[in-house]
């Protein structure tokens, strides 16, 4: 689950709450309701923890195991659309 992700990665790098808090720009209440999965991060906070932890949005939340997997998107006729690949949609 990504909270264990967070909380695991943060605990790994030796920040507490607070200064995890600080670097992210929200409060230390924030972190532990992300941590016990009270609540998710929105795309801006995701971004934000990956950017601290020196990964990508995609790989922390391929390390929680939950990242649908990547499908070609295709046009009405079924061919391939020009190299558009879209996460877990098909566009009709």
């Amino acid at each position: 689950m990504l909270g264990e992700v967070i909380k695991g990665r943060r605990q790994d790098m030796g920040l507490s709450r607070r200064e995890f808090a600080n670097r992210i720009g929200v409060d230390a209440t924030t972190i532990r309701q992300w941590e016990s999965e009270e609540i998710k991060p929105d795309e801006i906070s995701l971004s934000n923890i990956a950017s601290v932890f020196g990964d990508s949005v995609e790989g922390l939340v391929n390390e929680q195991g939950s990242v649908p997997p990547i499908i070609p998107a295709v046009t009405l006729s079924g061919n391939p659309a020009a190299g558009a690949i879209i996460p877990g949609i098909l566009n009709p």
